[in-house]
């Protein structure tokens, strides 16, 4: 019989109608009578309701807050459930992925496209499928939605309203729950090699920068010269930065190296990643000091900066 600690933040699932739209208010007495599995772990499971939030209102401290939960009950339960909203759960889980370092426990988050207590509501399904994940041998951060287990450095959220939201990207998925049975691959169940960290530093004081062909370079010198610690530029395709007489920012990847101020290079497109060398508007980039963010989503990367970042990694290992 498995204990799992459920932890609660808010999100859709938890939402109920206001008279501004829909907000998290419903109780974890609610949750319990909506977890549909095979029962082989303590039922109700305990719970921690750590905060009660619309996703978009997530912060680091936030992400940090949840970790310390984690970190704090690890001898305790042999597998965490996170309820959380849709929008940012790609952050959240990129996030604890880095600062659960080398967690040998399933840390399953997930959530709903529609509230709990709706007809037809895919929260049930989530909520039980994450339980059933829970308790499986798995190991590590993952996302649990629609029926699929989404490594938590690889998971983006591609749909606003569709049941199927959340997708892996450039990363296989590692399981399947089909009529409340895990099907996870085996390389996910290995135990995680290197003593359990919580690495909760995470600097925040970074910027992302979409290109456009309409850009205004004054903008980013003035954002360099605010004092940021990093730099991500979306780039497009695989990770091209524009260069021309009228519009260069490789003057703008030479001053922030020269400042000591990291730039990753990143793309606007979903799938494929970044390879700054393959063409000339990526070689030059690469040739001013800019880092490739390779595959990762562009939640990944900003997450792995920062993380880098606040615990003083070399980022030569990026």
């Amino acid at each position: 019989m498995k204990n799992i600690l459920l932890i609660t933040t808010g999100g859709t699932i938890a939402s109920t109608e206001t008279d501004e739209g829909l907000a998290p208010s419903l109780s974890t007495e609610i949750f319990f009578k909506n977890i549909n599995t095979k029962n082989n772990f303590k039922f109700p499971p305990d719970c921690i309701s750590l905060f009660n939030i619309d996703s978009t209102n997530i912060t680091v401290e936030n992400w940090q807050k949840t970790a310390q939960t984690v970190a704090e009950n690890i001898d305790k339960y042999d597998g965490f459930v996170i309820t959380h909203g849709t929008d940012t759960m790609a952050y959240t889980a990129a996030a604890l992925s880095l600062i659960l370092e080398n967690i040998n426990k399933p840390v399953i988050i997930t959530g709903s496209q529609l509230p709990l207590e709706v007809e037809n509501t895919d929260a049930t399904k989530n909520l039980s499928d994450a339980f059933t994940v829970a308790i499986s041998d798995i190991k590590g951060v993952y996302i649990v939605f629609n029926g699929k287990i989404i490594c938590g450095d690889c998971g983006k959220k591609l749909y606003t309203e569709k049941f199927d939201a959340f997708h892996s990207i450039n990363k296989d998925y590692a399981g399947k729950i089909v009529n409340n049975e895990a099907f996870i691959k085996d390389e996910y169940k290995k135990a995680v090699k290197g003593n359990f960290k919580l690495k909760i530093n995470m600097e925040k004081n970074i910027y992302i920068h979409k290109i456009t062909p309409f850009d205004n370079i004054s903008i980013i010198e003035n954002i360099i010269n605010y004092g940021i610690k990093g730099l991500i530029l979306e780039g497009y395709g695989m990770g091209g930065i524009p260069n021309t007489e009228n519009l260069n920012f490789i003057p703008i990847i030479e001053k922030c190296v020269k400042k000591n101020i990291p730039v990753i290079i990143s793309t606007q497109c979903i799938f494929d990643g970044v390879d700054i060398s393959t063409y000339e508007v990526g070689v030059k980039a690469e040739k001013a000091g800019a880092l490739s963010s390779k595959n990762y989503t562009i939640e990944y990367a900003a997450l792995r900066l920062m993380h880098f970042l606040g615990n003083n990694i070399d980022l030569k290992q990026y």
